[in-house]
C-alpha cells in the first residue's frame, strides 16, 4: 500500500519535527515523505523479531514500541525514535531485539530500496544513524543494534528490566 499525497504532506510535517530530520531542507523532507509507507498498527503488533533479519527501517511517528531481548523488556522507542537500520547498513546483521507496539502506534516504514534512497537524499542522516549502531553487550563481543536511535542519546528513554 503506497502513501497518498495527503499522507505524504502530513508525513513531511511530522518529519520536520523529528530530530533525525532536523537538518533536512523542505525539498528533502518532501522527497523523504514520498518514500516509505505510513502504517497504523495496533497494540501487541510485532514489528521485528530478535535474531531475524529485518529488511526495513521503521520510524515511530506516534505512539511507542517496547523492545525485548530474550523475553525481557530492555527499552522503549518513543515518537521520533527509529530501528531496523543496522541490518540495512550491514547486510550480515540481524536484529538484536524484538520490537512490539505497546499501544496504537503510527510508523513510517522504509524498505531496503527506500532506505537507500533516503540516505542518498539526505546524507546527514547516514552520519546520525552510523553513530547509533555499534553497541557492546555483556553476552557478545560486539553487536550492531538496530534499535538504538535516541536510545543512546537519551538513556532515560531506556527502561531496563529489573
Amino acid at each position: 500500500m503506497r502513501t497518498t499525497k495527503a499522507q505524504r504532506r502530513a508525513n513531511r510535517q511530522r518529519l520536520a519535527t523529528l530530530e533525525l530530520f532536523a537538518s533536512c531542507t523542505t525539498r528533502q523532507l518532501d522527497d523523504i515523505a514520498s518514500l516509505g509507507t505510513d502504517i497504523d498498527i495496533g497494540e501487541g503488533t510485532r514489528l521485528c523479531r530478535e535474531y531475524r533479519t529485518a529488511p526495513q527501517f521503521v520510524i515511530v511517528v506516534d505512539g511507542q514500541v517496547d523492545l525485548f531481548r530474550t523475553g525481557h523488556k530492555v527499552g522503549v522507542v518513543h515518537q521520533g525514535g527509529w530501528f531496523g537500520h543496522a541490518a540495512l547498513l550491514d547486510d550480515h546483521q540481524i536484529e538484536d531485539v524484538t520490537a512490539i507496539a505497546c499501544d496504537t502506534t503510527r510508523v513510517l516504514v522504509f524498505s531496503r530500496r527506500e532506505f537507500t534512497s533516503l540516505l542518498d537524499l539526505a546524507p546527514g542522516i547516514r552520519n546520525a544513524l552510523s553513530r547509533t549502531v555499534t553497541v557492546a553487550t555483556p553476552d557478545r563481543k560486539s553487536t550492531l543494534v538496530g534499535v538504538v536511535s535516541n536510545w543512546l542519546a537519551r538513556p532515560a528513554a531506556v527502561a531496563p528490566q529489573v
